[in-house]
């Protein structure tokens, strides 16, 4: 058997050095191949053997440029991870065949898109020799979920500028030169998620009246002693969703955030001295940020007015009112006004 064996080879080489071709299952091998097989129901059987990464020579020596192998093994970090399947080496690396593959690829770069476990991802800068480096990497997973500058995204797109509070991202036809008047802005929540914020291109402003201005007029009366709402029936602005009373004259806040407040109080000509309490608050009480004057009486035809200022922040759903307090007297108002401005949310 031996001895029949070596004489096979023999004769192979023999005819492989006077034609240059082997034909096998042929006694007319094409004149362009080395060897030419042929059959009707047998395979060619490459071998098989288990590598370890794509980078990794492993069970060779060494890379050969153009040696090719079936891999049987699933092994390797996902950058050079390898799975079953055919590979070729280029002489530096172990490359997949694209499975399914039956056109030519029209991807010409160097950058070399590897398959990866539910991933394929980009392995190789454009120079198609240096390994993109972290923070560089473009990841699709198989869910659709795109992941740029990281390599396991968890939602349909994310991005990492590789730089603290910064996007990444840029509208090369949008700019702060040219604001929206409506609409919704987005914001970032505590995981980075990018949402919509309720009321962001909202304006909040109210201003209501109770008089015409003519001092000589009473218009309201408040009694003495006590913490009492002013009456504004005439609103002339309402803008952003605040809510008017109209029954009892307060106001209820659309969106949570920092106000100016501003309002004032026009006794009737010619009212007499008291001490007078204003404010715009929550509910009728002496607070901190109410303020105390006195009208001084000389004749009947003295004209006094209260001005009152105030920024403060209020929670969306807080119910403001004008209130006064006048003290020892009754105040006979022939004017009063209110002013509420959002000046910033949140």
């Amino acid at each position: 058997m031996i001895v029949k064996f070596k004489f096979l080879l023999f004769f192979l080489i023999a005819i492989s050095t006077a034609y240059s071709q082997v034909g096998i299952g042929t006694t007319n091998p094409n004149a362009d191949a080395a060897l030419d097989i042929t059959s009707s129901n047998q395979g060619l059987l490459l071998p098989r053997l288990a590598l370890t990464a794509t980078n990794n020579p492993t069970p060779l020596s060494a890379h050969v440029n153009g040696m090719v192998v079936y891999n049987t093994s699933t092994s390797g970090s996902s950058t050079f991870s390898v799975s079953p399947g055919f590979y070729f080496n280029n002489g530096s690396r172990w490359v997949r065949f694209a499975d399914n593959l039956v056109v030519e690829s029209t991807d010409k770069t160097n950058d070399e898109w590897i398959n990866g476990t539910g991933r394929i991802l980009l392995g190789k800068q454009s120079n198609g020799v240096s390994q993109r480096s972290s923070g560089s990497e473009f990841v699709i997973l198989d869910n659709g979920s795109v992941g740029i500058g990281v390599t396991n995204p968890d939602a349909k797109l994310v991005l990492n500028s590789t730089v603290s509070n910064t996007s990444g991202l840029k509208f090369t036809q949008l700019n702060a030169a040219t604001p929206i008047s409506s609409g919704s802005a987005l914001g970032v929540d505590n995981s980075g998620n990018v949402i919509t914020v309720a009321g962001a291109f909202t304006e909040v402003v109210f201003t209501a009246s109770l008089g015409t201005g003519a001092g000589g007029t009473t218009n309201a009366t408040l009694a003495a002693n006590g913490f009492n709402t002013v009456p504004l029936p005439n609103v002339t602005k309402n803008l952003g969703g605040g809510t008017w009373n109209t029954s009892n004259y307060t106001y209820r806040v659309p969106i949570s955030g920092t106000y100016l407040i501003k309002s004032s109080v026009r006794l009737v000509d010619g009212s007499i001295s008291r001490n007078i309490f204003q404010s715009v608050h929550t509910s009728n009480i002496d607070i901190p940020d109410g303020i105390w004057q006195t009208n001084v009486y000389a004749s009947g035809s003295d004209r006094w007015t209260m001005l009152y200022t105030r920024l403060a922040y209020f929670n969306q759903g807080d119910v403001l009112r004008l209130y006064i307090y006048s003290d020892g007297q009754t105040a006979r108002l022939s004017d009063a006004s209110l002013n509420i401005t959002l000046l910033n949310r949140n």
